[in-house]
């Protein structure tokens, strides 16, 4: 299952003068949702993807009308009813909600990132591990990190979010194993007080640490900063409208 939260509040953009949600805004001839969502292009067919949103700005139909207009063939939407403190749990109330098949595996991702012809890892077998993150390599303290347990391995030792630990950046797609394997490292991380929580948010990126810490297999894998393309922020929006 591809699971698409977008359940934000749009913030940055309503400061910035923006009326719509972002992923109803428009750049390049289509809308930043359809942007997103065309990184899976190739999943179209034989995957699920579950929507999770707010009811704001007739979401629900503008959903339905893109996903079948894109040709998805399988997509559910969930409509959360108050908006989260985070990632995390906007899609555990979503997967909650939802049909989801407890051992199905998920893949989540943000819908102000695009990955034009996203495809799965080649260098292991995500069938055979817990959860596995994609990076970039670059800098500053606003990305989620991975550390890498050693230089040259694919095995995570440490994730974190708002934290400069590595080069490992990540773009926004997280996998995991299955639906039980999630909601158990979000209870945990739910047990901690969330002014100690990374960002002070229910990020996603920090939860793999407590599956590392309970003996899990989680990997990443690294794509040049060229096959991501970020819209989270008004000017980066900008940047891709205007882009030659």
């Amino acid at each position: 299952m591809i699971v698409i939260p977008m359940a934000g509040l749009s913030s940055r953009f309503k400061r910035a003068g923006f009326e719509l949600p972002k992923y109803m805004l428009e750049a390049r001839g289509s809308t930043l949702f359809e942007h997103a969502i065309l990184s899976f292009k190739r999943f179209f067919e034989n995957e699920r993807f579950l929507f999770i949103c707010l009811g704001v700005n007739d979401t629900v139909k503008f959903i339905k009308t893109k996903s079948e207009s894109l040709g998805i063939k399988n997509y559910e939407i969930v409509c959360l009813e108050h908006p989260t403190a985070g990632q995390a749990e906007t899609v555990v109330q979503g997967l909650k909600a939802s049909s989801v098949n407890k051992e199905e595996r998920l893949l989540i991702f943000n819908i102000d990132t695009f990955r034009p012809n996203y495809e799965f890892p080649s260098d292991f077998d995500i069938d055979e591990i817990d959860g596995y993150l994609e990076t970039f390599i670059g800098s500053g303290p606003n990305w989620s990190n991975v550390v890498p347990v050693r230089v040259g391995s694919s095995n995570v030792l440490l994730t974190a979010e708002k934290k400069e630990l590595s080069e490992f950046c990540c773009t926004g797609i997280y996998m995991w194993k299955n639906y039980h394997l999630f909601l158990d490292a979000f209870t945990q991380m739910k047990n901690q007080p969330i002014e100690e929580l990374d960002g002070n948010e229910y990020y996603i990126a920090p939860m793999y640490n407590h599956v590392i810490e309970n003996g899990g297999d989680v990997r990443f894998s690294i794509v040049d900063r060229s096959e991501v393309i970020f819209c989270g922020v008004p000017d980066e929006y900008w940047d891709f409208a205007n882009a030659d």
